[in-house]
């Protein structure tokens, strides 16, 4: 082999050498391309999990203060309701007292009792009976409660409470124990007393 020949292979296994070295070069570059690509795949699934997880605990925290919201609202119905069925009792309450207290007051006057005994006269009347309301009515025992009143003022010992002028029947005046005071000069519990002791028309008369 000359010398040319020898420089000519020299040159060629140089050659491929360097296109063996270009190509490793290149492969080397892919490979480290495609790991760049798989740690930035990895990364972006461990992101992507990540987020997924938030997300997750995001909407567990939400669905927390739902529940809590959810409770809150629930106790505060719930207080409403009682509030309202607290005021709607009130409210009945009071209008049955209204409907009683004015349905005595009424058959009272009806029967001619004296303006100064109708309060006694009431508080007597509604301790000794049970008095019902149904449908807005007053009712005791199943009886109209006016026609019950104007029975109780024609006994002899409320008879004699009517205005001058008023009164009727023989009345029944009280033995015993004398009476000291005026009925002007009594109290509602003194009057009372002496309503259902029968004297009330003995105290009438002094």
């Amino acid at each position: 082999m000359t010398e040319e020949e020898m420089q000519a292979q020299i040159d060629k296994l140089t050659k491929a050498q360097e296109a063996m070295a270009a190509k490793n070069d290149e492969l080397l570059s892919e490979v480290k391309a495609e790991r760049a690509k798989r740690r930035e795949a990895e990364a972006a699934a461990e992101q992507a999990a990540r987020d997924a997880e938030e997300k997750a605990t995001e909407a567990a925290e939400k669905a927390g203060d739902v529940e809590t919201l959810r409770k809150q609202l629930e106790a505060k119905h719930a207080k409403d309701i009682e509030k309202l069925t607290r005021e709607r009792d009130d409210a009945a309450g009071q209008l049955n007292k209204l409907v009683i207290d004015g349905g005595i007051d009424s058959a009272l006057d009806a029967a001619g009792m004296a303006p100064a005994f109708k309060k006694m006269l009431r508080l007597s009347f509604a301790a000794d009976h049970q008095i019902e309301i149904k449908d807005g009515q007053a009712f005791v025992g199943g009886d109209a409660l006016a026609e019950v009143v104007k029975k109780w003022t024609e006994s002899d010992e409320i008879s004699g409470l009517k205005a001058a002028g008023q009164a009727n029947g023989s009345g029944a005046p009280g033995g015993g124990k004398q009476i000291s005071k005026s009925l002007s000069d009594m109290g509602d519990a003194e009057r009372l007393a002496l309503a259902r002791e029968g004297k009330l028309k003995a105290a009438q008369g002094q």
